[in-house]
């Protein structure tokens, strides 16, 4: 996915006019072995994630008012089921020179919201339509078809063609009752293991926290494995395909799909750095 930091939209006036902005950025750290009695590795990846808007709510709630918090939090994994990034092309688009605005109308509804990553490439058009290609971030005004970004000033361009693609099927929009794009894995989706687990949590410092210790998941059917997930607070459960709870981040593997077999262990970390 590449580099990914989530604004958490925390502005912090300060006694002399200056203010700070609060961001959220997590990373997910996999390595899988062959079983727990050889540990020999198979492959690893570690990867950055998407925080939620639900996610990023809630802990604003909490830290800023008080509200009542459950600490329950449970690590997921995702599955190559119905595994579907984004792939459509665009129709046209219009370039204001002034702001650098972009607006795109793309052939299918792409999914994105603001402040969703994509990438396009094979730009069309007149100009300076080069600029397009590259990896950008969603603002406001993206829904549906249309597709909102903002590059850099003074261009003349006409858009005509190119593609939008995302590496992952996560969304910032993403919840526990509506991720359309992934599924969980472990019970109807490969690869099967027993239940979500509770990962141990570390200390805060130089603002990070992580989990103290790798959570480990044991496979018990064969499968494809693209990320994984977390989800806590009120109604959070270990249970499989519960909906219950909040999606804190979901995250997809740099390296693509990772195959999975049974008895193969697979261990997660976490941090989180505000």
């Amino acid at each position: 996915m590449g580099k990914l930091a989530e604004s958490m939209g925390v502005s912090i006036a300060q006694a002399y006019g200056m203010a700070e902005k609060g961001g959220a950025e997590g990373v997910y750290t996999v390595k899988c072995f062959d079983n727990a009695e050889n540990m020999n590795l198979l492959w690893e990846d570690k990867f950055d994630n998407v925080v939620t808007i639900v996610g990023k709510n809630l802990a604003l709630q909490t830290i800023l008012t008080g509200s009542s918090y459950t600490a329950a939090l449970y690590m997921g994994l995702i599955s190559l089921v119905s595994w579907t990034p984004l792939s459509t092309t665009i129709s046209s688009g219009t370039y204001t020179t002034g702001t650098g605005a972009v607006t795109l109308t793309t052939a299918a509804s792409h999914g994105l919201g603001v402040g969703d990553t994509f990438t396009i490439a094979s730009a069309a058009g007149t100009g300076s339509f080069a600029a397009l290609n590259g990896t950008f971030v969603a603002t406001t005004g993206t829904t549906g078809t249309t597709l909102n970004f903002t590059i850099v000033t003074g261009l003349t361009i006409t858009i005509t063609g190119g593609n939008v693609t995302t590496t992952s099927a996560t969304r910032i929009g993403d919840t526990m009752a509506s991720h359309s794009l992934w599924t969980e894995a472990g019970s109807t989706n490969a690869p099967t293991f027993a239940a979500r687990l509770a990962p141990s949590i570390g200390t805060a410092a130089s603002g990070s926290i992580s989990t103290s210790s790798a959570v480990s998941f044991t496979m018990t059917s064969s499968g494809t494995l693209e990320g994984a997930f977390i989800v806590y607070g009120s109604g959070a459960v270990s249970t499989i395909g519960s909906t219950a709870g909040t999606l804190l981040s979901a995250g997809a593997f740099t390296g693509g799909a990772q195959p999975v077999s049974n008895t193969n262990i697979v261990q997660v970390s976490y941090s989180l750095s505000l």
